[in-house]
């Protein structure tokens, strides 16, 4: 689980490093923190290009946001990040759904503009969830006892006990948490693949340049295990080529996701690029690892900023952190 702040590498600093063979004293983490795109770029201390970019759908970010809140102990924005986060999952269960039913990204993008207020979203959703799965996605008892927290916190300002907030919050996660799951094990997994792909790859085509080290971090709750190549064939030597040429095969790997293409092997064992359209996805699995209650995660957060703090002041043996403004950004 990881929140506002951003520690990363530069993987192109860690290769030449590893590629001398002499033991490395020290590792260098850069901390920056993460700006509303999820795409941040700077040059380390060597001079390599780097570009981070966070892969997560809205909903898990706001998530993310609402435990950091938990942790530092402010209650009110907490409840109002878990609030937005349940109404992005709304928004998202939808687009899944219009997309299953066979709407193209254009018609979706005129049905979005018309449920830009919570009271018609919060319908549409419920309308579209019943129509596909032929039962309710709440309690409508459990959605008024929970709503009086939310409306208290947002249209009348007042500040939640921590009673309340784990109250909302284990709410908004347990049925995300439930309602995510029956997306996963009752619609076509492809349809789910392709929508959050197509939501990724935008931030693949903000990288400035070709001599960019990407550096992905995946903050998702949703895991894919997928067989996606031109024939069943070539899975297994693209494997042992990258065992047997790691820098090169990354290096054409990366290309290739900038590209947003996926990588085959030709007749000659030469890697090549192909069209997504042209391979196939054998078998995809999806599974959901999102957390279900706000204690799990909330400790999770205070273990590791507790790291992040000794690693900050110095005084975890091997790491040195480079704090970046958001100057040393582009």
């Amino acid at each position: 689980m990881r929140g506002r702040i951003i520690y990363t590498p530069c993987q192109r600093c860690q290769n030449e490093d590893l590629n001398t063979c002499h033991s490395i004293k020290q590792h260098t983490l850069y901390k920056m923190l993460k700006n509303q795109t999820g795409i941040m770029c700077f040059k380390c201390e060597r001079g390599h290009n780097n570009c981070v970019i966070v892969q997560e759908l809205p909903f898990e970010k706001l998530i993310n946001y609402s435990i950091d809140n938990v942790s530092d102990q402010y209650y009110r924005g907490a409840v109002f990040n878990f609030a937005t986060a349940l109404e992005s999952f709304f928004e998202f269960t939808i687009e899944l759904l219009a997309r299953e039913h066979g709407l193209t990204e254009e018609e979706y993008s005129g049905l979005q503009k018309l449920l830009r207020y919570s009271e018609r979203q919060f319908g549409a959703f419920c309308t579209i969830y019943y129509y596909r799965f032929k039962e309710r996605p709440f309690s409508w008892n459990t959605i008024e006892d929970k709503a009086i927290i939310r409306n208290k916190v947002i249209h009348q300002g007042q500040v939640p006990t921590i009673d309340e907030v784990y109250k909302y919050g284990n709410f908004t996660l347990e049925h995300i948490y439930k309602l995510m799951n029956k997306l996963i094990n009752d619609t076509d997994p492809k349809i789910l693949f392709n929508l959050i792909s197509t939501k990724y790859s935008y931030k693949l085509d903000q990288i400035p340049s070709e001599n960019t080290n990407v550096i992905k971090i995946d903050n998702s709750f949703i895991t894919f295990e997928t067989t996606y190549s031109k024939n069943k064939d070539s899975i297994q030597k693209i494997k042992e080529y990258s065992c047997r040429f790691p820098e090169e095969y990354e290096k054409i790997k990366q290309k290739a996701d900038l590209e947003n293409k996926i990588l085959d092997i030709n007749s000659e064992d030469k890697l090549i690029f192909i069209e997504k359209q042209d391979g196939f996805a054998e078998d995809i699995k999806a599974e959901y690892k999102g957390p279900k209650t706000v204690d799990e995660v909330v400790q999770e957060s205070i273990q590791m900023k507790k790291l992040r703090k000794l690693q900050d002041l110095g005084l975890e043996e091997g790491i040195r952190v480079v704090s970046l403004t958001e100057e040393d950004l582009y």
